[in-house]
């Protein structure tokens, strides 16, 4: 997973949480610039397919198993003596164990979270 998919997720979830806000912040504004000035920046963030938080994370996960796969046949080259790069073979093994880790390690976050949130009294 690459650290840009990593930041692009953690964004969505930050602007996907809901917010709670004082009734008196959720009035709206009484100068009609301000209303239109708002309508105007939100025009701009409109939302593509293939941008959502799912897409993202199949991607990321696609980027992984591609990885996966590049180091296994990597591995199966040098061990059949097609290529004598041990230290490329070796550096694209630990990416890719390294991002798995960072994956492993956001999908147990998330779990805790979720069950944490189970948890709460209602």
């Amino acid at each position: 997973m690459s650290v840009a998919a990593i930041a692009a997720v953690g964004a969505q979830l930050a602007t996907a949480a809901p917010v709670t806000l004082p009734p008196a912040t959720l009035a709206p504004p009484t100068d009609a610039n301000a209303l239109a000035s708002m309508t105007d920046m939100l025009k701009g963030t409109q939302v593509n397919a293939g941008d959502g938080l799912f897409d993202q994370l199949m991607n990321s996960i696609s980027q992984i198993d591609a990885g996966m796969q590049r180091s296994n046949q990597s591995a199966t080259e040098l061990a059949l003596g097609q290529t004598d790069k041990l230290h490329q073979v070796i550096i694209d093994s630990e990416r890719t164990r390294l991002q798995f880790e960072l994956a492993m390690s956001m999908r147990n976050r998330v779990l805790e979270a979720y069950q944490e949130i189970m948890r709460m009294q209602v």
